[in-house]
């Protein structure tokens, strides 16, 4: 995930030693402007023969704490759809755009005075067994 507002970002990558799952949970409470919270809340895998399938699920929800307008730019980075082994479905995104070109998800919101916005990603992803991580 990465968010980015004025000139201040935070990014995250997901984990591309092997072994490491995505299970990482954010919680930003020490921005004077918003309240993020990331959760994974479902990551599902089955394997048949040399095919890995994979749904996960994933919230995000932003909050702005202030009582003025923020604009705010959230990604949620994906499993790298130009390897020849994976295979992305994208199952619910909430009105992102699709960044094919950086394999990322953009939700541009502007929050109204402590308005709470809740954004909801699912996806399934098929790759080989012995696909690094890293494209995952």
């Amino acid at each position: 995930m990465l968010l980015c507002w004025g000139y201040s970002s935070i990014g995250y990558y997901p984990a591309s030693k092997p072994g490491l799952i995505d299970t990482l949970a954010v919680d930003i409470t020490t921005n004077t402007k918003l309240k993020i919270q990331r959760k994974v809340t479902q990551r599902e895998q089955h394997i048949q023969g040399n095919a890995v399938t994979e749904q996960r699920s994933i919230t995000i929800k932003v909050q702005n704490i202030l009582s003025k307008k923020v604009m705010v730019r959230v990604e949620e980075l994906l499993p790298d759809v130009h390897q020849p082994s994976v295979e992305l479905e994208l199952l619910q995104h909430s009105n992102a755009t699709f960044d094919i070109e950086h394999n990322r998800l953009v939700w541009s919101l502007n929050l109204k005075p402590r308005q709470i916005i809740n954004l909801a990603v699912k996806y399934k992803v098929v790759y080989q067994k012995g696909t690094p991580k890293m494209y995952l």
